[in-house]
């Protein structure tokens, strides 16, 4: 008697594991049915990793408002009600963070008013959040050396200097051509 057993990788028992845990619970609420249908809608434009953000963020809309349905979130009212929800859920994380998932929000209350589910958009006047400043330090002449003298290809070089010397843009030196030089006056038109 021979038996033969399919050996499954660590990687496909872990995927397996995932999909078996998937939560979708959210769908019997009545927003989560709405959530549902948007997101059949969306499957064939949304990568795998967007599609696991987009199920992420509205089974947790879902969830918050499991008592309501969709037309209890028609504004002015609604947007009362999704302002408190983006607030309390992502108010205290970083703003793009919040950002993300008002985006996605948004996008899902778009394809309602689309749908004719509901009449306006609660999240219309919703602010985004306002990114903080961020602290930079500039490199030190001893910096820029160092920099330099790691990178001894002249074509290396002269792009570190073009950035570090005259702060040159990263996109604008990827749209460097050889046409762009003069070399009879020796210069760059950027």
């Amino acid at each position: 008697m021979s038996v033969t057993v399919d050996a499954l990788t660590l990687a496909q028992a872990a995927r397996m594991m995932r999909e078996a845990v998937v939560d979708r619970t959210y769908q019997a609420y009545p927003i989560g049915q709405d959530v549902a249908e948007y997101l059949w809608q969306k499957r064939k434009r949304l990568t795998k990793d967007s599609y696991r953000k987009y199920e992420g963020t509205l089974r947790a809309l879902a969830g918050y408002f499991l008592d309501l349905d969709l037309t209890d979130l028609e504004p002015p009212i609604g947007r009362q009600r999704v302002a408190e929800f983006m607030d309390r859920t992502w108010g205290h994380l970083e703003p793009r963070t919040y950002n993300s998932n008002l985006s996605i929000v948004s996008d899902f209350f778009q394809w309602a008013v689309r749908e004719e589910k509901l009449t306006g958009d609660p999240t219309l006047r919703i602010e985004r959040a306002k990114a903080r400043d961020v602290h930079r330090e500039i490199f030190t002449p001893d910096d820029r050396r160092a920099i330099l003298a790691e990178n001894p290809d002249l074509r290396d070089r002269i792009a570190l200097r073009l950035l570090l010397d005259y702060a040159l843009r990263k996109a604008a030196l990827q749209a460097v051509q050889f046409k762009h030089f003069d070399h009879v006056r020796k210069r760059l038109t950027i």
